[in-house]
């Protein structure tokens, strides 16, 4: 009896650009990179060192039609706009109620034959709670390093609270300079990299979030 072909769609991965889309991957794990930050003092840079445009809500839903491979995506009316730390608990439910119950939570395993539903109902649900326009904007240097401050003095303490060393994150300067490339330092693709299990890494994920709350990052 032949088995049906299917996909494995999981979320590890936060992305400080606020664009937190599921980018589902055939047989493997998508990569969507998700805090309070602790006292200390963020450094200051004067000005910004990055020139990008404000973004809109229609960069926001071109973004993730993109994402979901739709070219001509349907017009979805908007339940309620959320923070991005809301976002991933409303997909989970969202899908639930499209009959793509995941897995576990942010886990999905879809057969080959319904993966444009799968896709469509993932636009559909994102569409339903876009994240609040003031907080889905681009992060200047000034943020970043907030963000970086954050990860030393909260974030590294409490993963290596739960027997994890990891090395700092790099200096200000590199930091900034690899913010917008590969190289780009993120605690989630430091967790990848450890070849953590999906289990593990949500777990210490929720323990430790990845970013401190983006209403607190857009005052800096």
């Amino acid at each position: 009896m032949n088995k049906k072909s299917t996909r494995v769609f999981a979320r590890f991965l936060g992305t400080v650009s606020l664009l937190v889309i599921l980018a589902g991957c055939s047989a493997g794990s998508s990569t969507v990179p998700h805090g309070a930050p602790a006292g200390g003092n963020t450094p200051v840079v004067e000005g910004d060192t990055w020139d990008l445009p404000a973004r809109t809500r229609q960069d926001y839903m071109d973004g993730i039609a993109r994402k979901f491979g739709l070219d001509n995506p349907p017009i979805v009316p908007v339940v309620r706009e959320v923070s991005p730390e809301e976002l991933f608990p409303l997909i989970d439910e969202c899908m639930a109620r499209a009959g793509f119950p995941p897995l576990e939570p942010g886990t999905w395993s879809t057969p080959e034959d319904q993966f444009e539903a799968f896709e469509s109902a993932r636009f559909t649900c994102f569409a339903q709670y876009p994240i609040k326009v003031e907080l889905d904007q681009p992060i200047t240097a000034s943020q970043a390093l907030f963000i970086r401050n954050y990860w030393i003095t909260s974030w590294i303490p409490c993963v290596q609270d739960r027997g994890i060393t990891l090395d700092p994150p790099p200096t200000e300067q590199t930091l900034l300079d690899n913010w917008h490339s590969p190289e780009a330092w993120f605690p989630s693709v430091v967790l990848h990299d450890l070849h953590l299990d999906q289990a593990r890494t949500d777990e210490i994920l929720t323990a430790c979030p990845e970013f401190p709350p983006m209403s607190q990052v857009v005052q800096h």
